[in-house]
């Protein structure tokens, strides 16, 4: 085994690369870092071309940050952030800044008209496909309605911007799929988004003429009793 002294003055006090400890013990670098834990050594930060990196710290509680909180950041630890005052957080990369205490930007007059057309979303959504959730759903429609309701989750159709799960353009008819999670109450506060409400979307969608019905996620769960809310929902 690798004694401490020598680890103390070759590792710690020479500062030499590991490769060249490994070829002076003639050992693997597994069984180097078992005497490291033996001896309660730490060992040494190493970046990817061989310089040591240094220890920063927090400015008020002197805790260990990592070098972009400290270099790009506000200098200071999560906690100490969100306890004291509100600073700008700047992210990795210079052109993508978030501002803490402040609200989003919101998205241009110019993505807005650009969505509500049909080739804009296409090349967004042609990757994405239904999950299991809303297959099970659209499988129940079809027995019932007999291919009345239409998968929307490409975004062929959409209500000024708005895209439905499942729609029934000739009964101005419209289904959405609500999860527990992204449209509960939690998050709705987070995203501050009237419309992701149950009634939210209910007013949105009667503007255009079109009724709404809401399946909530935790619904499928029983399938007889959602059976007859879509009955019921139909035969209006």
């Amino acid at each position: 085994m690798l004694t401490k002294s020598f680890l103390e003055q070759e590792y710690i006090k020479n500062k030499k690369p590991l490769q060249c400890i490994l070829q002076i013990a003639k050992c693997s670098i597994g069984y180097f870092y078992d005497c490291l834990k033996f001896h309660k050594i730490k060992p040494n930060r190493i970046i990817r071309d061989g310089r040591y990196s240094k220890i920063y710290y927090c400015i008020n509680c002197n805790k260990e940050i990592s070098y972009v909180t400290w270099r790009i950041g506000s200098k200071k630890c999560a906690p100490c952030v969100h306890t004291g005052i509100k600073r700008p957080y700047v992210s990795g990369t210079k052109h993508c800044k978030f501002w803490l205490g402040k609200k989003r930007p919101t998205i241009s007059k110019r993505l807005k008209k650009l969505w509500k057309t049909k080739k804009y979303r296409m090349q967004i959504l042609h990757t994405v496909s239904p999950n299991k959730k809303e297959i099970l759903l659209y499988t129940i429609l079809k027995q019932l309605s007999k291919n009345k309701y239409r998968l929307n989750i490409k975004g062929i159709y959409s209500i000024n911007g708005k895209i439905p799960d499942f729609i029934a353009i000739k009964q101005k008819k419209i289904i959405e799929l609500f999860g527990d999670y992204w449209h509960s109450k939690e998050w709705i506060k987070k995203r501050g988004c009237k419309e992701d409400t149950e009634k939210g979307r209910i007013h949105y969608f009667r503007k255009f003429g079109y009724k709404t019905l809401i399946v909530w996620e935790h619904e499928l769960k029983d399938i007889d009793k959602l059976i007859i809310k879509l009955e019921e929902f139909n035969d209006k």
